[in-house]
């Protein structure tokens, strides 16, 4: 038995359990469908489709030369499910925006929940950026201060009910224009984060 998501290589010694002809190939039978399998130097390595978890039934049979074959003993593949963080599907673009001009994205749309459990969102105040999130439907409101012009950077997160919390990766936030002297930035967005609870922050809020 294993955790969903857990892959087993070589887990399996083929050359070890078949003898015969050196030109054998090897085919995995499984019923229902839950993993792949894979041979390398004679070993077979076992992984799950993403998420999935359940009991599978499965064989390996050998075949020489096309034609003579065995078949290993049945055995079964147990995967438990786990409680997996939140998703985040795509990372999130840097914004730009017009100098005194508010900016609005939904949040929701870069999260899932495999579990089906209900997301709360947060993000962190910039220095000249007021940052309001919507905990419950994702909105995001970006109010930059009045005349300001610049460059800022930060987070935004996904909570769950059992309060595991994904961060995204980091954004830029560019208010102006290179006509207004601002530098613009090469895309910095990195892989996001996954992190065990909300992030302890005064500026970030999760209602």
């Amino acid at each position: 038995n294993a955790s969903e998501d857990t892959t087993f290589t070589n887990a399996i010694n083929l050359t070890g359990n078949f003898t015969g002809n050196v030109a054998i190939t090897y085919t995995f039978y499984q019923s229902p469908t839950g993993v792949t399998f894979s041979v390398a130097n004679g070993f077979g390595t076992i992984q799950p489709i993403q998420d999935w978890y359940g009991t599978s039934i499965a064989n390996v049979t050998a075949t020489y030369n096309g034609k003579d074959y065995a078949s290993s003993n049945q055995f079964t593949i147990t995967y438990i499910s786990v409680n997996d963080p939140p998703r985040l599907l795509q990372n999130i673009s840097n914004i730009s925006m017009d100098v005194n001009e508010d900016e609005s994205f939904d949040l929701s749309y870069y999260y899932s929940e495999v579990e089906g459990e209900t997301l709360r969102y947060a993000g962190a105040d910039t220095t000249h950026i007021d940052v309001g999130v919507d905990s419950v439907n994702g909105l995001v409101d970006l109010f930059p201060d009045a005349n300001w012009t610049g460059t800022e950077s930060t987070y935004f997160y996904a909570n769950d009910s059992s309060n595991q919390t994904t961060k995204s990766n980091l954004v830029y936030i560019i208010v102006g224009s290179d006509e207004d002297g601002i530098e613009i930035p090469e895309s910095a967005n990195v892989a996001p984060q996954i992190i065990s609870k909300t992030p302890a922050s005064s500026s970030v809020t999760m209602d």
